[in-house]
């Protein structure tokens, strides 16, 4: 529709139209019938004027949109799939990250100051070597003021026995690991 006139006057496409005016064909969402049926529109050439038909997309049918839905996208799926195993690999790596940190914050409050491993060694060197763990009946002798094997070999067997928790089967066991020397003179 090229050849519209308003006699009136008009409101379209959000401006006043004057008396005499041309009016565009395709003003969208213009009711063109309307207007023409209250005599504020004309077609100067006396053609009939009538809406245009409104642009109409090509839907596909419900049955095949359905289809299209049901069928996944093999790249999309393996593009999940490779998202999920990524996602779990970080989850485990955090998880690791927080036990090494905590194991290596474990590892620093142990670690020995170079000081005290110096006492240590001048405390090694003036004692001597300490009992072994699993020695029998460390514990017992610890509590005694017995820390060493050279000690424990110069204890006579009567001082061990005299002891609480040393009897004749443990002073036996103990002798084989330590055997009595006696101190010389």
């Amino acid at each position: 529709m090229k050849n519209l006139l308003t006699p009136t006057g008009l409101f379209a496409n959000g401006r006043w139209l004057r008396p005499g005016s041309s009016v565009p064909g395709d003003l969208k969402g213009f009711d063109y019938e309307k207007h023409a049926r209250k005599g504020m529109l004309e077609d100067t050439e006396g053609a009939e004027i009538v809406n245009p038909a409104p642009e109409v997309l090509e839907f596909q049918p419900a049955q095949e949109a359905a289809q299209l839905k049901a069928q996944p996208d093999p790249e999309l799926q393996q593009t999940k799939a490779a998202l999920t195993g990524a996602q779990t690999e970080v989850e485990r790596l955090k998880t690791e990250q927080t036990r090494l940190q905590t194991e290596l914050a474990t590892a620093q409050a142990a670690a020995a100051k170079p000081e005290d491993v110096a006492l240590l060694a001048d405390y090694r060197e003036a004692v001597g070597k300490l009992l072994p763990k699993g020695f029998p009946a460390r514990k017992i002798l610890f509590n005694n003021g017995y820390y060493t094997l050279d000690v424990v070999q110069a204890a006579p067997d009567q001082d061990l026995l005299d002891l609480d928790g040393i009897a004749e089967t443990l002073l036996g066991e103990i002798r084989k690991l330590a055997p009595y020397i006696a101190p010389s003179e």
